[in-house]
């Protein structure tokens, strides 16, 4: 699904639904997260952008050079499926029929429904007469504009570029296609994709800039990123048509009509005057700013798995991270691998999601806030849950299956949300579920594991201990998922383990 992205936290990586990018056919409520929620009725909130002062920002802006035609000037541009690539297609060709010049535009959609590629070949020439070829022949292309960087990148776009002739401006927001569906760890840098398409043009022919972040915050929609980079590399002196006439081609296509007007001039004004840009939505954060703080993340968990419990709780974690961190600088000095692996797994296996964190999470404020950040009008929120105790299970499969709850469940969890305290006591109902029963085993699994990597580490086995220590962060999923994906992990944790003790054993006998 092209909505569902990953999202990069302290914790883990997550999934996010762009809410911009969603074609409302709910098939991820027939997934099983045993607890979702639908918001019904209302409408997106658009972010409200800043003050832009006025209704046309690049007003001010003087025209580029356009460039010349000769013979005929041949523009790709590349993207996903759903983001609107054709409709730049489309309005590059209207444009051009209104200034009287002859056009073709050829859609490649391919497996665009899919999260697949997608390619508008465009060809525009000042010889009304002519027959246009409506591919773009391999070295042809004038101009690429990549609304998204994985296409661009691939062979096919890679093919009509020339490092004599091709100038491109690439949308360097990573957004991943379908692999990510079946790995759901694969990298996301961007590095990769930025030094193929510099290798294929050269120094200085290509731009790369989030259109995405940019788009979004000036405008409050990242679905007007394309018409955002259609208007930077207009004011590049990259189009051969006249910004009349492409904004009288927004105007004739009919939707969001004003929306895109204002994204083709925010996109001429980053790249005429990126500093006003900076100074209206601010930069992006520096690599120092984002560099990890070991000791601000502990503190962080400790302060959550004090929400999730108690305080007890949060210092059971913090001496267990203590003691992983003495053994640790003791045999490698200096290095924090094996405690940064202990303080993102243990939380992981402690802070598990059963009936009271959910209860405690949806009716955190903090939630509802979010909520109304995102949303506006007058809407309800629906409960899709598949509790352990009462879940329907699918006559097929023999899985259990979310069924909807109302305003009745939002008042249940209420009451349970504060019967946090009963968690693995004797009087914790749920705590008898075979699920809760084998996290807590989870648990006391990975304690015994520190406990054995405290007396054994070594400079020998270091590595194989913070390969260990990390396993858990592999552990996805709820219900019978996670069960499945415990077993995986807990056969791989068997054969690692058995290396670590050989390798263990041979250092010790190596010391004697």
């Amino acid at each position: 699904c092209v909505a569902v992205r990953p999202l990069d936290t302290p914790i883990g990586r997550k999934r996010v639904i762009d809410q911009s990018s969603c074609n409302k056919d709910f098939s991820c409520l027939e997934g099983f997260c045993p607890s979702l929620a639908t918001v019904e009725g209302g409408y997106l909130r658009k972010s409200e952008p800043p003050n832009q002062g006025q209704n046309n920002p690049a007003a001010d802006l003087p025209d580029p050079e356009l460039p010349e035609i000769n013979g005929t000037y041949h523009i790709l541009l590349t993207g996903i499926g759903g983001t609107g690539v054709i409709t730049v297609g489309a309005n590059l060709g209207m444009a051009a029929h209104l200034e009287g010049k002859s056009c073709s535009v050829l859609d490649q959609t391919g497996l665009s429904q899919k999260n697949g590629a997608v390619m508008s070949h465009v060809s525009i020439t000042n010889d009304t007469q002519a027959v246009l070829g409506t591919r773009i022949s391999t070295g042809m292309s004038d101009l690429v504009i990549g609304f998204d960087m994985v296409v661009a990148a691939g062979k096919e776009a890679l093919n009509t570029m020339s490092i004599d002739r091709t100038r491109a401006i690439i949308n360097d927001h990573l957004v991943p296609l379908a692999a990510f569906a079946e790995r759901p760890d694969m990298p996301l840098e961007a590095g990769g994709y930025t030094n193929v398409i510099e290798t294929a043009l050269g120094a200085g022919k290509v731009d790369f800039f989030d259109a995405t972040q940019q788009a979004a915050k000036l405008l409050g929609d990242s679905i007007a990123s394309n018409i955002f980079q259609l208007g930077y590399a207009y004011q590049k002196g990259s189009i051969p048509l006249k910004a009349a006439s492409i904004e009288q081609a927004i105007r004739l296509n009919n939707v969001a009509v004003e929306m895109n007007l204002r994204a083709f001039a925010w996109g001429r004004v980053a790249a005429a005057e990126p500093e006003r840009l900076a100074g209206l939505i601010g930069a992006h954060e520096t690599e120092a700013e984002l560099a990890f703080n070991l000791d601000r993340f502990i503190e962080d968990r400790a302060g959550d798995l004090t929400a999730y419990q108690n305080k007890a709780y949060a210092k059971r974690y913090q001496s267990r991270l203590e003691a992983i961190s003495a053994t640790e600088n003791k045999c490698y000095p200096g290095n924090i691998k094996l405690t940064e692996a202990v303080a993102r797994a243990l939380y992981k296996v402690m802070a598990y999601k059963d009936e009271y964190e959910v209860a405690r999470a949806y009716t955190d404020p903090s939630y509802q806030e979010k909520i109304k950040a995102q949303f506006d009008g007058d809407y309800k929120l629906k409960l899709h849950f598949a509790p352990p105790l009462f879940a329907a299970k699918d006559k097929v499969t023999g899985q259990p299956f979310k069924k909807e709850y109302g305003s009745f469940m939002w008042q249940a969890l209420k009451v349970l949300a504060p019967l946090k305290v009963l968690r693995g006591t004797p009087l914790d109902p749920f705590g008898y579920l075979a699920e809760r029963k084998e996290e807590r085993k989870l648990i006391r699994d990975y304690e015994n594991l520190l406990n054995e990597i405290s007396g054994t580490l070594s400079s020998e086995n270091y590595d194989l201990a913070v390969e260990l220590a990390s396993l858990p962060m592999q552990i996805r999923g709820f219900g019978h998922v996670k069960a499945r994906a415990i077993k995986e992990v807990k056969a791989e944790e068997e054969s690692l383990l058995a290396l670590y003790r050989t390798s263990s054993l041979a250092s010790s006998k190596a010391a004697e």
